[in-house]
């Protein structure tokens, strides 16, 4: 009889399903998941930019202004040319006249200071 048991017991263990072997359950549909919330609470919006416009048009512009009083100011020191800007104007005029000259930099920047 001993046997018996042990078979049952096998068949026994073969039929109940583990946690590991039970199947994912499906996710809820769209509309059981709306249906489970209920009524949403009503949330107040509010605008993070809660100065008036025209009052950030103002800081715009005494930020600009004051960006170009700081840019402008002793724009005219040194008054002689600095070395760079007499080599780029060299190549700048060889460039215009379309001359045979050899730059160890590329004529990219040299090209757009010329556009301008």
């Amino acid at each position: 009889m001993a046997g018996t048991e042990d078979i049952s017991a096998t068949a026994l263990k073969a039929d109940t399903v583990t946690p590991e072997d039970a199947p994912a359950p499906e996710p809820p549909s769209l509309a059981e998941f709306s249906e489970r919330k209920g009524p949403q609470p009503k949330v107040q919006e509010t605008n993070s930019a809660s100065l008036p416009s025209w009052t950030l048009a103002s800081m715009l512009s005494a930020l600009s202004l004051f960006a170009t009083a700081t840019r402008l100011w002793k724009l005219h020191i040194p008054e002689t040319p600095v070395y760079d800007e007499t080599h780029v104007g060299r190549f700048l005029s060889w460039y215009t006249e379309r001359a045979y000259f050899f730059d160890v930099h590329p004529p990219l920047s040299k090209l757009l200071m010329l556009a301008t």
